[in-house]
């Protein structure tokens, strides 16, 4: 009897967890190896951690942020995203004008970025973007001005590097 008693109380306890409210699991956070565990949730806490730690960031998405754009905003030039493997659905993603890698977690081309005919899926501002192991998709639609949709946009920018990157 014992027994029962000790699985229908894990029993319990794990459909307790699986229809909690488990909100607390995204909220934004730093990924670096020295800040693990410190909370991020604004553009000020950030930047008091480069403050302290004079260094940059690895972002991670979903990881950290949910969305790439949000996990860009939260970035500093020298900072990289790192991407989860994955589709993401996200249009006009913009760097902001900062030099930032943004790139698949892994190494590999798992990251599918997936404008839906919404957009472009893409633009660079400014110089000293890196892409890399990301496939880019489904532009179209609506984009800046009359460019329309595109995969990837450099708007008044340069010195970008792009690699292993498909852009269909």
């Amino acid at each position: 009897i014992g027994v029962f008693v000790c699985i229908g109380v894990a029993v319990s306890i794990l459909l307790l967890y699986i229809f909690s409210d488990r909100s607390e699991d995204v909220e934004p956070r730093t990924s670096n190896a020295a800040v693990t565990g410190v909370h991020v949730g604004s553009q000020p806490e950030t930047q008091q951690l480069r403050d302290r730690l004079g260094d940059t960031l690895t972002i991670e998405v979903p990881g950290d942020y949910i969305t790439i754009q949000d996990a860009i905003n939260a970035s500093a030039d020298g900072d990289t995203i790192a991407i989860a493997a994955g589709t993401y659905f996200e249009h006009n993603i913009n760097n902001g004008g900062k030099a930032i890698t943004i790139r698949s977690a892994s190494g590999l081309l798992d990251v599918t970025i997936d404008a839906q005919q919404k957009g472009g899926v893409i633009v660079l501002l400014g110089s000293g973007v890196t892409l890399n192991n990301l496939l880019i998709t489904g532009a179209g639609g609506g984009g800046l001005r009359d460019v329309g949709g595109f995969g990837i946009y450099c708007n008044q920018s340069s010195q970008h590097v792009i690699s292993n990157c498909t852009v269909t």
